[in-house]
């Protein structure tokens, strides 16, 4: 599975660009993650969802997503 934004430089860029996430969540919760190159999207086909994981203080979470988009600036 790749990160859900890039972490490197693109289009021959000189810095790496900053990233957001925003996830909505399907119990309604809404966070929005920066810059988080650990993060991932993943499909379950059984339960016919999408979960996101990620990590905080060394802790991996899984959770049932309703939507997530990525944008970003240039750094």
């Amino acid at each position: 599975q790749s990160p859900i934004c890039p972490s490197t430089p693109v289009e021959g860029e000189p810095a790496a660009r900053l990233y957001l996430v925003s996830v909505i969540f399907a119990n309604g919760s809404h966070h929005i993650y920066d810059n988080d190159p650990v993060s991932k999207i993943r499909w379950d086909e059984a339960l016919s969802t999408y979960f996101f994981l990620h990590e905080f203080d060394s802790v991996r979470y899984e959770t049932e997503i309703f939507a997530a988009t990525c944008t970003y600036k240039k750094a």
